[in-house]
């Protein structure tokens, strides 16, 4: 086995993976980047856009429902899923190209085709090659949870990547988890005509959101056909005629029921990566997510650091980019003595999922706000009362500000609304730079604006103030 000396070894080529690779060979580092599979289909924002394009058709769909109201004589068909394919392809090879790895490698990067693997913690097996690092990445990513449900394996089951890899639309289909990506499978093959059932074994859906948003998505949800249950759970399938049969049962109780449908879609969150990584033999321990970091995403290993979906924090791809970037500035900083580690701090990034309407979040919840201490309050907004929304036919939606009820420091916001993903900048914006209730509320806004309604939530969160 012939060995290679590099600065850094990056394992894993997913968006976490290329963006820490890439940020550190900007700095002028030697970057070997080792990933086994060369398609560019494990990139997490790939499967982002993907979902994206499928959330678009499904809002189109409804939009063209809807035109009458409008004057404009439209008239729905359906949907022609093979065309619906052939643009989300379009979208997806324009992004990663013929050769997604072209990139890094312009940029003097070493892309080593072969599953990584840690013999010591700067060590690194790839194939034939030893590669030793004066830092390590782990950027290995995730795969999808798979519930113990009995018949599961014998009904051919969807996961995510399979459904947007799906070239047909099952008449009837049960979706397996209540998260922000089974929520918008079941909103957009629902708007696809497809009858859709939810199950959720929570108590409610989006459970990590606010309980407003929640509730309102439950209804958009319920608005468009899927049937939602939650505080149910799938404890068998078996097959009968060609069909899948879902047997449900509600919580610890004893009540039982069953949902008989074509396609069972599972959407019960995901896993870290890490099976036969190396990781006891670098001394990388696990957490209850995944790998075990600390604020400045250092591993129990030294000279090992990890980003990304198999940290396990958020399964996000704008999170894992976020992660990754920070690690690149610590090893950096680590591997020059040259300036002091930046920490995470999740608090001031935002996130959002295509729902529609959109659902965003960014800071504290109120519910972690008052378990930290202290006063708190909170301001609600809705959208039915803005010109704009009324115009567009958009008014469905809250927005909710959470702050410390002494100064009125912002702590969180959270928004489910028209184009709440373009909203939440200006909320993050305001948490990152310290502002209050009070600056949010006096800061004018055109007219045609739905940013209004956040401009409305801070102001009844000032009222709230006394």
């Amino acid at each position: 086995m012939r060995a290679e000396q590099h600065d850094v070894v990056v394992i894993g080529g997913a968006i976490a993976g290329q963006t820490a690779a890439w940020e550190l060979a900007q700095r002028g580092f030697d970057v070997v980047l080792v990933e086994q599979d060369m398609s560019g289909r494990q990139h997490g924002r790939l499967g982002d856009l993907m979902l994206q394009v499928l959330s678009r058709a499904g809002e189109l769909a409804v939009r063209v429902r809807q035109a009458e109201r409008y004057g404009v004589l439209a008239e729905f068909g359906g949907v022609n899923y093979s065309q619906l394919v052939r643009r989300r392809d379009e979208v997806v090879d324009y992004v990663i190209g013929g050769r997604p790895m072209a990139r890094l490698e312009a940029a003097g990067i070493r892309v080593v085709a072969a599953r990584g693997r840690l013999r010591a913690s700067g060590e690194v097996e790839a194939g034939d090659t030893l590669l030793r690092g004066r830092a390590v990445i782990l950027a290995t990513g995730s795969r999808p949870h798979i519930p113990e449900v009995p018949g599961l394996e014998q009904a051919d089951f969807l996961v995510p990547e399979r459904v947007l890899g799906y070239y047909g639309l099952p008449r009837t289909m049960a979706v397996l988890g209540g998260g922000a990506v089974g929520v918008t499978f079941a909103q957009v093959f629902s708007r696809f005509g497809v009858g859709v059932t939810l199950v959720e074994r929570g108590s409610r859906v989006l459970e990590d959101a606010e309980p407003e948003v929640s509730q309102a998505v439950t209804q958009v949800l319920q608005d468009d056909g899927v049937r939602v249950f939650t505080g149910w759970e799938g404890v068998s399938i078996h097959l009968a005629g060609g069909q899948r049969i879902l047997d449900l049962r509600q919580g610890g109780n004893a009540a039982a029921g069953s949902v008989t449908v074509d396609a069972i879609l599972v959407a019960t969150g995901r896993d870290p990566a890490v099976q036969d990584l190396g990781l006891e033999a670098a001394g990388i321990q696990l957490g209850p997510r995944g790998v075990l970091v600390d604020d400045e995403l250092r591993t129990t290993a030294s000279g090992v650091w990890a980003c990304g979906d198999v940290v396990g924090v958020y399964h996000l791809s704008h999170m894992a980019e976020y992660e990754a970037r920070l690690a690149a500035h610590n090893v950096a900083a680590t591997l020059t003595g040259q300036g002091p580690p930046q920490k995470v701090r999740y608090a001031q990034v935002p996130w959002a999922y295509p729902l529609d309407p959109e659902v965003a979040q960014v800071g504290l919840r109120e519910e972690d706000a008052r378990r930290r201490g202290g006063p708190v309050v909170v301001g609600l907004a809705d959208f039915a009362g803005l010109h704009r929304a009324i115009t567009r036919g958009e008014v469905r939606g809250v927005v909710k500000v959470v702050a410390d009820g002494e100064h009125g420091r912002i702590l969180g916001v959270h928004i489910v609304g028209p184009r709440a993903g373009e909203l939440i900048s200006e909320a993050s914006l305001a948490l990152r730079a310290g502002l209050t209730v009070h600056d949010l509320a006096e800061t004018a806004h055109p007219a045609l604006a739905l940013a209004e309604a956040l401009r409305r939530a801070a102001a009844a969160a000032v009222q709230a103030l006394g």
